[in-house]
């Protein structure tokens, strides 16, 4: 009898609630050969701290037990299928979620236009037209003096006041610097310079 009741009772216990399917997979940043990835994440019945997801992109698969994974050794130019499955601690597993990730190589057309725009005060201030990337996005541009890097700008950033370098980025008042800006995609692949621009800051 004892046997039994033991069995009975190990039974109800026994734990066949797989875990929802996690949701909103989605790309958060990238370069040529890797990819960062989040998703919704998924609850159980039981032991929700427990779940693990099983990560495959491509033929590389990993498991973490976080809801956000970068994976790495990618190839460029390859359209990667993407699939998170949520287990947990019994072994159960959810439905699938899926979705596609993109690894390209291709740098953005390099900004144009840039120009000297005086602002309302009478400082000096560029700007240029936007770059154009065949993934649809610009990340940053990053602006140049006498070919050293100043600073990066969030896209859609395209004016910049350069009194700001003057107080506290090393540029100085009385000098000549040829001026250039590059553009960068989500891979982070990076334009060319654009047509350079001389500025004498008064």
């Amino acid at each position: 009898m004892r046997r039994r009741t033991a069995t009975a009772a190990a039974a109800a216990t026994t734990d066949t609630q797989a875990p929802t399917t996690p949701t909103a997979i989605r790309v958060t940043s990238q370069t040529q050969t890797s990819v960062a990835l989040s998703w919704g994440a998924s609850t159980d019945d039981d032991y929700s701290h427990s779940i693990q997801y099983v990560v495959t992109v491509g033929s590389i698969t990993r498991s973490t037990n976080y809801s956000s994974i970068v994976i790495t050794n990618l190839a460029t130019n390859h359209v990667y299928d993407v699939s998170v499955q949520a287990k947990d601690a019994a072994g159960n597993g959810s439905g699938i979620a899926h979705a596609a990730a993109f690894l390209e190589s291709t740098p953005p057309s390099p900004p144009t236009s840039l120009d000297d725009v005086a602002t309302v005060q009478g400082e000096p201030e560029l700007k240029w037209d936007g770059a154009a990337d065949n993934s649809g996005a610009i990340a940053r541009y990053r602006l140049l003096a006498n070919g050293v890097s100043l600073r990066l700008f969030k896209a859609p950033t395209q004016t910049v006041n350069l009194i700001d370098f003057v107080d506290c980025g090393g540029l100085l008042r009385g000098k000549t610097y040829t001026f250039t800006v590059q553009a960068f995609d989500a891979s982070r692949n990076v334009s060319t310079q654009s047509a350079p621009l001389v500025v004498t800051l008064a």
